[in-house]
């Protein structure tokens, strides 16, 4: 299907990219809209203020991305040995053999990510979907028991456990004194339980992150 190749110094399409940015967030800056500066490798939010003009000596700039799909901008975004079409010229459509750090190969020319929402993409050639990135699923709260906010205690801060961390039965974990189950609301909430039932409703006060290290720690 093609090697897709990184391309890892910068090229003359790059250059072009980095100015086109530039001109966009002049006038981005001309409509009081947001815009950002590259600086030491990181991009910051320009204070109000700020002289897009004067930045421009020194830095590259660009205008903060709009709300609305995500395209892809990143080339982890791009779906291996996918072909790419213009939206308006169906008929036409090559398989994707490079990515770089502005863009993919479409034939024989780069198309930027600035230009991604003109293209659409598919793996079978029949189903062609748009250049976006998908946006992240929410994680679902485990609530076997159906317990209301004020059930599992929101107003004090608990959170219920979401189903992806629910632990496998055969998965077997020191106890966590920062989470509580419960059976059966009426018979209150327990710490000794290390949640891995599926019946049982699970409540904690640590976040996504602490209780997966708490997990890791064996605390």
């Amino acid at each position: 299907m093609g090697e897709q190749i990184f391309i890892n110094q910068m090229t003359t399409e790059e250059l072009k990219q980095k100015l086109r940015d530039n001109l966009a967030a002049v006038e981005a800056s001309e409509k009081g809209e947001p815009w950002e500066i590259e600086y030491d490798g990181k991009w910051r939010l320009a204070t109000a203020g700020t002289n897009v003009i004067d930045v421009l000596k020194y830095y590259y700039c660009r205008p903060c991305a709009k709300p609305g799909p995500k395209y892809w901008s990143e080339p982890e975004h791009v779906l291996l040995n996918c072909w790419m079409r213009r939206k308006d010229s169906p008929r036409y459509s090559y398989l994707v053999t490079e990515i770089g750090p502005v863009g993919v190969m479409v034939g024989r020319a780069v198309r930027p990510w600035t230009d991604l929402y003109e293209y659409e993409y598919s793996t079978d050639r029949i189903n062609w979907k748009p250049c976006t990135v998908p946006a992240p699923t929410k994680p679902k709260p485990h609530n076997p028991g159906r317990l209301t906010p004020e059930q599992y205690g929101a107003s004090e801060g608990y959170r219920l456990l979401d189903e992806d961390e629910i632990l496998p039965a055969n998965k077997r974990y020191d106890s966590v004194m920062e989470l509580e189950g419960s059976s059966d609301i009426k018979t209150g909430w327990t710490h000794w339980s290390i949640g891995n039932s599926p019946s049982w409703t699970y409540r904690t006060k640590l976040s996504r992150e602490e209780l997966a290290q708490k997990r890791r720690d064996g605390v």
